[in-house]
Order: C-alpha cells, then sequence, then structure tokens
C-alpha cells in the first residue's frame, strides 16, 4: 500500500508539477549568448553549459577566422585547398546554395573585400580604400573560384579566401538547439549574438516573444516585437558596424557584386525561417540587394522577411506576405 501510494505521489508531482525557468550565460565568436528555457525536470546548468561551450569551442575551431590555427585560416592559407571537417563542410555547401537562391548577393568569398573595408581580422581603416584597389580585390574573389568535393574544399588560386561571418553564428544556433532538443529539453530561447532561436513555450506557459530593434535607438527601444513560433530570427543591419570618412558612412555589409559596402537606403533586415542559419544569411543577402529585389526574393522562396528602410530622413517597412502572416499570428 505505501508502495502504491509513494508511485501515485510521484505521477501526481509530475502531472500537476509546474515548469521552472533556467538559464546560462557566457561569450563565444567575439560576442555574448544566453540561452534559456523552461523544463518540469530541472537540469544542472554548470553541465549543460559545459556541454555548449565545448560545442561552441569546435564550431570556433572549425570556421572562426580571427583564430590562425583554425580550418578556415588553414584553407586560407593553402594554395589549393583542404581537407575539412563535417561541420564546415555542412556551412560550406549551405553557403553555395545560399549563393544561387540569392542570386549572388551572398558570397561568402569577399574576404578580401572585408579586409580591404576595415572589418576584417586585419582591423579597421579610417578611410575608404583606392577604386584599383576595390578591383584587386573583386578580382581575387567569386564562388565559382571555389568547389566542395565531399569534405575537401578546393580554390582555382591560392590568393581566394573564405569568411563564414554571414551564417557561422546562425549555424551555432541551430546545433545548440540539437543539443538542447538531445538533452530532452523542448521548451527554449538561444541567442548567440543577436542570432535567435525559439521553440515551445516560455515556463508560465505564454509563447517567446523576440523584439526587432529600432536601427536608431542602440539597442534602447523595439521597433516591433514578434512572436515567431518553433522558429530562427535574424535581423542583419548596417546601423553598428560602419566607419565615416568625409561625412560619408560606409557600412560592414559588403556588396560582393560592386564590391563597395551598401548604400541602399536599409537599415536592417529581418528573416524568420525554421533554419537560423539560413535566416542569417537571407538577412544579409536582402540588406545587399535593396528594397525591391529582396522583397521578389521573398516571394520567390516563400521567405519571412521585413526591410526598415530609410527614406527622406524617415523610416519605411516593407513586409514580405509570409511576415504578415507570423506577425498577424502573434
Amino acid at each position: 500500500m505505501r508502495l502504491w501510494l509513494l508511485l501515485i505521489s510521484l505521477i501526481s508531482a509530475t502531472c500537476w508539477g509546474q515548469p521552472v525557468h533556467q538559464q546560462i550565460h557566457g561569450h563565444t565568436m567575439g560576442s555574448a549568448y544566453e540561452i534559456h528555457w523552461s523544463t518540469l525536470y530541472p537540469r544542472n546548468p554548470a553541465k549543460l553549459k559545459a556541454g555548449v561551450e565545448e560545442l561552441l569551442v569546435e564550431v570556433n575551431a572549425s570556421m572562426s577566422h580571427f583564430d590562425p590555427e583554425s580550418q578556415l585560416s588553414q584553407f586560407n592559407r593553402s594554395e589549393h585547398g583542404t581537407p575539412v571537417d563535417g561541420l564546415f563542410a555542412t556551412v560550406m555547401a549551405e553557403a553555395i546554395l545560399l549563393h544561387h537562391e540569392t542570386h549572388g548577393a551572398l558570397d561568402v568569398t569577399i574576404a578580401p573585400l572585408v579586409e580591404l573595408w576595415g572589418f576584417g581580422a586585419q582591423g579597421e581603416t579610417a578611410t575608404p580604400p583606392a577604386q584599383s584597389e576595390i578591383e584587386q580585390a573583386l578580382a581575387r574573389s567569386g564562388m565559382h573560384r571555389l568547389k566542395l568535393e565531399d569534405q575537401h574544399l578546393v580554390k582555382q588560386s591560392a590568393e581566394l579566401t573564405v569568411n563564414l561571418g554571414a551564417i557561422a553564428k546562425g549555424f551555432a544556433v541551430d546545433q545548440i538547439a540539437e543539443l538542447l532538443v538531445q538533452s530532452g529539453i523542448r521548451d527554449f530561447l538561444i541567442n548567440v549574438g543577436g542570432e535567435m532561436r525559439v521553440q515551445g513555450v516560455k515556463a508560465d506557459g505564454s509563447p517567446w516573444r523576440i523584439g526587432i530593434e529600432h536601427p536608431d535607438s542602440e539597442g534602447q527601444h523595439h521597433l516591433l516585437i514578434i512572436e515567431p513560433g518553433n522558429s530562427a530570427v535574424a535581423t542583419s543591419g548596417d546601423y553598428r558596424n560602419y566607419f565615416e570618412s568625409a561625412g560619408q558612412r560606409f557600412s560592414h555589409l559588403i556588396d560582393p557584386r560592386s564590391g563597395m559596402p551598401i548604400s541602399n537606403g536599409i537599415a536592417s533586415a529581418t528573416v524568420i525561417h525554421s533554419s537560423s542559419m539560413r535566416a542569417d544569411g537571407y538577412a544579409t543577402a536582402a540588406s545587399v540587394l535593396g528594397v525591391e529585389a529582396a522583397l521578389a526574393m521573398a516571394t520567390e522562396l516563400n521567405m519571412a522577411l521585413m526591410l526598415v528602410e530609410v527614406r527622406d530622413g524617415q523610416l519605411v517597412l516593407h513586409e514580405s506576405p509570409a511576415f504578415v502572416q507570423i506577425r498577424g499570428a502573434g
């Protein structure tokens, strides 16, 4: 009888117990990360954090352009290419696909241009480069000069280099999400340097809500708050990382077709997608394409996209039908 009472007590506690909120945070890829989750069965945060950071160390060792010993850095120094691990191969395969889907707006071979404009590992610049330097950097770029053969990345010339900054954080978010699910956690929010992914609900049963930053607020105000459901949210913008010279602002977002920082009026592009890596890449590409072409891409791919355009000193919002549908459901 006592055993039955104990079993009934345990079953009741499981059925009627309230989920609790837990969280961990740290630093990776030059920025902060935070993970929140709700669960009926509290986890050991220190143990989960150790697993997350082990994963992030692995991602960094594979594709960090700041680590001279990463596989990415070794590839960039190579003459013809190098073998790559499964993580690197997965991200490169996606980069090649995204390049085609975005009509060339996402190009991971523009590392020479990123460095030339002062946004790479070599540090900042105070003045824009000469047109001849831009043309030389463009000549050293191009996805057509890159080929992935199983787990071997091949380049046509030694000067070709790769920068995966546009999608690496998104990939890390997706990897963390897989780790959480494998650990039995179904309700969570992940934020790695602003790249976010949510699943399930908060401990109180309410949906996760994500604020889309106002471009002029320096993180103090939200332009819009959305409930994305089980999705990733990525925002690309030119309002944080830039330099000014002779009264002109130069964004860190480089158009791989011209070699110039974007100047199309887009202050930010936000994408909601099932994959954080794809949301990351699409948001970058949308910023490069400009309003008309970005919205056309969103329609073609049934993408949830919101653009914030600066026009005559005012902010103008553009939303794809898929984005409107998600926002309306929240």
